[in-house]
């Protein structure tokens, strides 16, 4: 993604950022697994600019982003079971 990191809270910052844009308005399954592409963009960018310590706090970020913004949304939908068990019939 190419975003120079400073610290763990300026790469939760980004995440919540992104999220809150994405998610604002109709979530879809579509915008949550780009959610995930955005997280794990930010992971990769993490480790090239030699911050691996920094991953724990994304990956915490990204679990309050989902429960703050998608998670009723996705209670909605049946959950993550219903939306697998969706593609396989």
């Amino acid at each position: 993604m190419a975003v120079t990191i400073t610290n763990e809270k300026s790469i939760r910052g980004v995440l919540s950022s992104i999220a809150q844009e994405l998610l604002k308005t109709d979530i879809t399954w579509g915008k949550i697994v780009s959610l995930y592409c955005v997280a794990g963009g930010l992971a990769v960018d993490c480790v090239h600019q030699g911050h691996p310590e920094y991953l724990f706090g994304l990956i915490e970020a990204m679990g309050l982003v989902v429960e703050r913004d998608a998670a009723t949304w996705i209670a909605q939908q049946g959950g993550w079971v219903s939306r697998m068990l969706s593609e396989h019939y």
